[in-house]
Order: C-alpha cells, then sequence, then structure tokens
C-alpha cells in the first residue's frame, strides 16, 4: 500500500496520485512517514513539532550531554584529590575543601562543578541545551580561573614567614577539566537543524481552481484555457 501524501505545514492528507501541493497552503506535499511527529492539544492540530523541540531521555549522552556530565562529575571528585603540598613552616597536603578554608575563593570550583550538573540534565531537547552554551562556559569559567590564579601566583613567603608550597595534582587536573568543560559547552546542543527552502505560499484570494491547475500537466492546463477562450 503506497503512503499518504500530506502538506508539511497544516496536515491534511491526499492520496499520492491526488495531487502535488496543498490547495490551502500551496506547499509542496511530502510522503506521511517522512513528516516529523506533530503536537496535538485536544483535537486541534498544533503543528509540527521540529526535531530541536523533542524531549529527549534524562540521560542522553548526544550532543556533548554526555561530556559535560562526566567532566563535571570528574569536577567534582577532582576537588577532593590533594590540591597543595605545604613543605615549609609546616609539612601538609590540603585537598580541595582544606585549602579553600585558608582561600575562600577556591570554593568556586567546587560550585561551578555542582551547579553545571542539575544546568545539563535540564536541558532535554536541543534548543534548551543551546540556550545553556553560555551558563555552562561561565561557570566552567570559574573553575578554570580559580585554578589558573593559584599556577600564575603562587604564595610568597619571607624570612620571619617562610611559605613554600608545592601544587599538587587536583589543582592542574581541575583547570584541564575546566578548559575542556567550556571548549564542549560551546558544542552542547549540535548545530540547529538547516531549514528547507519553503514554497511559495498560497496568495491571497487565490482559488483552488487555479491551485489544481497549477498542479496539472501542460497539457491538461491548454484544455482548460481552450475552454476558457470558447466561454
Amino acid at each position: 500500500m503506497r503512503a499518504l501524501m500530506a502538506c508539511p505545514f497544516c496536515r491534511e492528507m491526499f492520496q499520492p496520485t491526488e495531487r502535488r501541493t496543498c490547495p490551502t497552503c500551496g506547499l509542496a506535499l511530502k510522503r506521511i512517514d517522512d513528516l516529523p511527529p506533530a503536537a496535538v492539544v485536544g483535537d486541534e492540530l498544533q503543528g509540527p513539532v521540529a526535531r530541536d523541540d523533542i524531549k529527549l531521555p534524562l540521560f542522553y549522552r548526544g550532543h556533548a550531554r554526555g561530556v559535560l556530565l562526566s567532566l563535571s562529575v570528574l569536577g567534582l571528585a577532582a576537588f577532593f584529590l590533594p590540591w597543595a603540598h605545604e613543605l615549609a613552616p609546616e609539612r601538609q597536603t590540603m585537598n580541595g575543601p582544606a585549602l579553600a578554608q585558608k582561600l575562600g575563593t577556591m570554593w568556586s570550583p567546587l560550585v561551578a562543578w555542582f551547579v553545571t550538573v542539575p544546568v545539563v540534565l535540564s536541558r532535554r531537547t536541543l534548543n534548551k541545551m543551546r540556550g545553556a552554551r553560555f551558563a555552562i562556559a561561565f561557570l566552567a569559567s570559574m573553575s578554570a580561573i580559580a585554578s589558573l590564579t593559584r599556577i600564575l601566583c603562587p604564595p610568597q613567603g619571607t624570612r620571619l614567614d617562610p611559605h613554600v608550597v608545592e601544587w599538587g595534582a587536583g589543582l592542574y587536573v581541575n583547570f584541564v577539566l575546566s578548559v575542556a568543560a567550556i571548549v564542549f559547552a560551546f558544542r552542547f546542543g549540535g548545530q540547529p537543524e538547516p531549514q528547507p527552502a519553503t514554497q511559495r505560499a498560497a496568495r491571497p484570494g487565490r482559488s483552488h481552481e487555479g491551485d489544481e491547475e497549477a498542479a496539472a500537466s501542460p497539457a491538461a492546463r491548454k484544455k482548460k484555457r481552450k475552454k476558457r477562450g470558447a466561454r
């Protein structure tokens, strides 16, 4: 059985050999199986749901969503790795929370990763993913700046108050994860779906007879014109 043809906009259906364009919208008909699903409210058709607006599964991993979730979880775990090794005046190893108790700004990586997880999980359509790109990039930048500041500006000790600190793996891992999150943030949701070239819209006041004539073969149009001339 041959599939029915339908208008991409109003979804009026026709037999495959009935016509080629929609008499109401003037758009070229397509196989109904090739059209995206349409939203229905009550008994009224609200129009087709675009691919970018289709709700995806909660743990959908495509379009950089899975990568950003993984980076966020790894960032949370990296916060509890050794971030600093103090060699003088005391010998101690500090992880992220211990370092943040001495330097309050170092809480920002933990906050950034903690907020990024629900931001990514709550975006379940491609359009919403793209709308969150700058927010995720901003959060990742907070974490990257906190790490980069410590790396470029180590504490400077004096003779009376010597401080010798070596940065631990956690600080560098956090910086690498943050930069990767910034890169993938701008790929979040992928590229927008290209819009197909729209067919010529129906002109105001255009009759159904004119539509049928446009869809007919050249020979049929000539016959109709001869009949009109005879009248």
